[in-house]
């Protein structure tokens, strides 16, 4: 792994910006050349201010940091996500057994988290596993007594909402919107906490529970007030016509549903229109 300073040096360079332009004056030009050098460190607070004067931020810091490869999390999300999609039990097991070792050998908590939300999503792809009541509960417990819902909590709920009862998810998608209220103005949080509220409203109304979807299609509605929401505008479409298909306004639904699942196939969106075309066919027979 680099260190900081070399990142920020390279920062710099690349920008074509020179010492002086990078300073403030909260630290000399001194300061920041020992610290590119790797002579001297800088305070936190420091860094945030020479990141922002570039115009980069802490994210790619971060990203460039390790080399350009993903961190412990994203790839075990990426690995999940392929492993899901394609259906691989085995490997859905091996990360199950991965995490598992490592919750042993360290007593991180984490590990022991993760090993769940696999867990969760090979119950999706195999009609034989369960996750059992215990696994509920830490999942559960842990959520509830998370003050403040970070990007973490945000993945580790959106991968597990099958698992909740009626009541119980209707209780955590509460906590999500409340405890993420610092942290949904970051981009990919944001679209988290929109997505995960779409698949939400989607299992509460394949359960018929309509006042509730109501009450979270209102939240969506405001998350995605801005021009750059394509995407999630048109699977909430899908999923507006589905809450009047299960009111009971048959044609109004189906129409909004196919116009969604069409405007996906003009966008040449091929699985998702497939995957919206499937659960059309599902619902209305």
């Amino acid at each position: 792994m680099k260190y900081m300073g070399e990142i920020v040096r390279n920062f710099r360079i690349s920008r074509g910006l020179t010492l002086k332009e990078v300073c403030s004056e909260n630290f000399s030009v001194a300061q920041l050349s020992k610290f590119e050098r790797g002579d001297s460190e800088i305070t936190f607070s420091k860094l945030l201010i020479i990141l922002e004067r570039m115009n980069i931020s802490m994210e790619e810091f971060m990203f460039s940091l390790k080399d350009f490869e993903l961190g412990d999390l994203e790839l075990l999300l990426q690995q999940l996500n392929q492993h899901h999609l394609s259906q691989n039990i085995r490997q859905l097991e091996r990360m199950i057994e991965h995490e598992d070792k490592l919750f042993h050998e360290t007593q991180n908590k984490y590990h022991h988290l993760n090993s769940i939300m696999i867990k969760a999503m090979l119950q999706d792809v195999d009609t034989t596993f369960c996750v059992n009541e215990t696994e509920k509960d830490i999942i559960t417990d842990y959520l509830l007594g998370t003050d403040e819902w970070c990007y973490y909590e945000m993945i580790l709920f959106a991968n597990t909402i099958h698992l909740f009862n009626t009541n119980m998810l209707v209780m955590l998608s509460k906590e999500m919107v409340t405890k993420t209220v610092y942290y949904k103005e970051i981009g990919k949080n944001r679209k988290i906490l929109i997505k995960t509220l779409i698949n939400i409203t989607i299992i509460l109304l394949e359960r018929r529970a309509l006042a509730e979807s109501l009450k979270l299609m209102k939240q969506i509605e405001r998350l995605i007030n801005k021009e750059t929401y394509l995407y999630e505008k048109n699977v909430f479409m899908y999923v507006k016509g589905f809450y009047y298909y299960q009111k009971g306004d048959i044609e109004t639904g189906k129409s909004m549903m196919q116009e969604a699942i069409h405007i996906f196939e003009v966008l040449e969106s091929t699985n998702l229109a497939e995957n919206y075309r499937e659960h059309y066919k599902q619902i209305t027979g």
